[in-house]
């Protein structure tokens, strides 16, 4: 029996993340579900690296910035696939996947990615999830809590998650989703998305 796969998609900011720790733990010990977590593509520790490498070289507002940062993403995700998601299909009953297809296809979008149909047609060849969660909030919201977190936002950021969550919103009309309120407080945020999963797995 495949996994079930649950993406999670949403802006920097939103607590994806910590929630899908609390997610994984709360899976494994209250409902005897196996469970693995992967961070699909973006903001890995080698992204990073790789991101602070170019900066180096490029403006982080050019072209070739995006070419290059949209390109190591799409890698990423990439590998990712092969190395984390595609073995573990049938040796847990679910699967939660941080910025999965939607996700990349949005930063693809956002960067005006060279060849971006081509390298959708690729991701439209990996499985579908079973279920997105989206996580949404005020994009305002989301900017004070990078700045809390002490992160060092360019000018342009505000505009970058504007368009993130528009491109969000508009490539998920047509799957199986749900919107998660990522303004609300932490424990609501991971029951809601505890029950969405649970409907999902008992399918």
């Amino acid at each position: 029996m495949s996994a079930k796969i649950i993406a999670i998609e949403g802006l920097d900011g939103a607590g994806k993340s910590t929630c899908v720790r609390e997610l994984s733990r709360k899976i494994k010990m209250e409902h005897g579900y196996t469970v693995k977590a992967i961070k699909f593509a973006l903001f890995t520790k080698e992204h990073k690296r790789y991101n602070n490498i170019i900066k180096c070289y490029v403006p982080d507002d050019s072209s070739i910035y995006a070419f290059l940062t949209s390109g190591i993403a799409f890698v990423e995700g990439l590998c990712q696939f092969e190395e984390h998601l595609l073995p573990n299909l049938r040796r847990y009953d679910i699967i939660l996947v941080e910025r999965y297809k939607v996700g990349l296809i949005c930063l693809l979008k956002y960067y005006k990615a060279p060849q971006i149909k081509d390298m959708i047609k690729i991701l439209d060849s990996f499985p579908e999830p079973d279920v997105t969660l989206l996580f949404d909030l005020p994009i305002q919201v989301a900017v004070n809590r990078l700045i809390k977190k002490g992160e060092k936002l360019p000018p342009w950021y505000g505009n970058y998650l504007k368009q993130i969550s528009y491109f969000l919103h508009e490539t998920l009309q047509e799957q199986n989703h749900a919107i998660i309120d990522a303004a609300t407080s932490y424990e609501n945020i991971v029951e809601s998305c505890l029950e969405n999963i649970l409907l999902e797995v008992q399918r």
